[in-house]
């Protein structure tokens, strides 16, 4: 019995269940890779794989060069710093890709020849849609996370922000409470100019300790708006993993009742 297999049509499939994929780990674990570098690095690995399916055919070797890659993969897009981070990427890789894998096979098999195509691709779509929901429901539903946007001239940055009443931090130099931002979004407002100000606070275990902290132009909630407000840069490694990528002040409750200067 001959096979007939359309390189294109291969290609193609790979290319959108590895698209999914990375979008499934890029926002499920908010790493925040720009979506185009996922779209060309996919690209470049679905190309990869068909070569391996042409040179050595379906079997063991297009199979672990496919996890190879995969790894591969994360690791250029997402670039964890610890091994622990790398599984949870990979291990989250390996189930999107069988849920998207399983979704586009049963359209295959059950719909007619031309619409499976479209139809995997739709489902597999809503089935992500209905999964970031409900991840965004469980993040929120306790009230202790928010989805913020930092202003600083015409840069904006959106990030999800943890509500910590223990975050007491404050700015010596001008009396304000500091919202504490991974190192990435922080680059992003102030560049890679010199610091602004530093300023002291003790953490357990590493004593006293200097903070670059800026003033950025505002920031902004569902329902309000802060101007001028100090945000901190924290280590790389304080965010790692997390669903959330700063860190907000106890004072923060006072703006979300509409004090402190708040809109």
């Amino acid at each position: 019995m001959e096979l007939t297999v359309y390189i294109d049509v291969l290609w193609l499939r790979t290319f959108f269940i590895e698209l999914q994929v990375c979008l499934f780990v890029n926002l499920w674990m908010k790493r925040e890779c720009p979506v185009i570098h996922i779209l060309w690095v996919n690209a470049v690995a679905a190309a990869v794989q068909i070569l391996l399916f042409v040179i050595a055919g379906y079997g063991a070797v297009v199979m672990i060069g496919g996890l190879l890659l995969r790894a591969f993969v994360l690791w250029v897009l997402f670039r964890p710093q610890t091994l622990g981070v790398f599984l949870r990427l990979f291990l989250w890789g390996i189930a999107a890709t069988a849920a998207a894998g399983g979704i586009f096979g049963i359209a295959q098999a059950h719909l007619p020849k031309g619409c499976w195509f479209a139809a995997g691709c739709i489902v597999s779509a809503c089935s992500l849609l209905v999964s970031l929901v409900l991840e965004e429901r469980r993040m929120v539903h306790d009230g202790r996370v928010y989805r913020v946007t930092l202003h600083q001239g015409e840069t904006s940055v959106k990030v999800m922000g943890l509500y910590d009443t223990g975050n007491r931090l404050s700015d010596p130099y001008v009396h304000a409470p500091v919202y504490i931002l991974a190192q990435q979004e922080y680059r992003q407002l102030a560049g890679d100019e010199p610091a602004a100000r530093l300023i002291p606070f003790v953490t357990v275990g590493a004593g006293n300790r200097l903070m670059e902290v800026t003033t950025v132009d505002a920031l902004e909630w569902k329902g309000g708006r802060q101007a001028k407000v100090v945000v901190g840069r924290a280590e790389q490694e304080v965010f790692e993993g997390k669903d959330y990528r700063m860190i907000l002040p106890a004072a923060f409750n006072d703006c979300l009742k509409g004090d402190n200067g708040c809109t």
